[in-house]
């Protein structure tokens, strides 16, 4: 973790993305597919806390999300991406959103240009790779969940 990341999320935020980073990291090491993501209903999108964009859509769609109301979420991301243009963190939450209310081909669509725009972020990949298990692509979302721990490791 940066400075830069300090300043950005602040003690709070950061203590938060560690507990979830490390959370993520002793749930994945050396379990099966299944185990690692367990199934699809169980996949949390709560897990938005620590980010912070500072744009009120992003931040509207992040309180949807929270609330269960993800094609209203999808909404405020889409608008985000207007306001914003191309900005990754709009088009990741925007997948995410999709996929929670079934969109998959959209949700990959969108993934796959947030990695674009910021290939950096872990979280993006381990939301793809859910995407490539929906979709039976073992392969890929084995790929994308080796790249998010990779990612994982380097930020300690």
């Amino acid at each position: 973790m940066t400075k830069n990341d300090f300043e950005k999320y602040g003690l709070r935020g950061m203590f938060v993305k560690s507990i979830f980073f490390l959370f993520v990291f002793f749930l994945c090491a050396g379990c099966s597919v299944d185990e690692r993501y367990g199934n699809e209903e169980s996949f949390d999108s709560n897990r938005l806390d620590y980010y912070v964009v500072g744009n009120k859509s992003i931040d509207n769609g992040h309180a949807n999300m929270k609330a269960g109301n993800f094609k209203q979420a999808e909404k405020c991301f889409s608008k985000a991406i207007e306001e914003l243009g191309e900005n990754a963190y709009a088009y990741g939450f925007r997948g995410l959103a999709k996929y929670n209310i079934g969109d998959i081909e959209g949700a990959l669509a969108d993934l796959n240009k947030a990695i674009k725009l910021k290939n950096d972020v872990s979280d993006f990949y381990m939301w793809r790779a859910e995407t490539y298990r929906s979709l039976n692509e073992n392969e890929a979302m084995e790929t994308d969940f080796k790249k998010a721990k990779e990612l994982m490791k380097n930020l300690g």
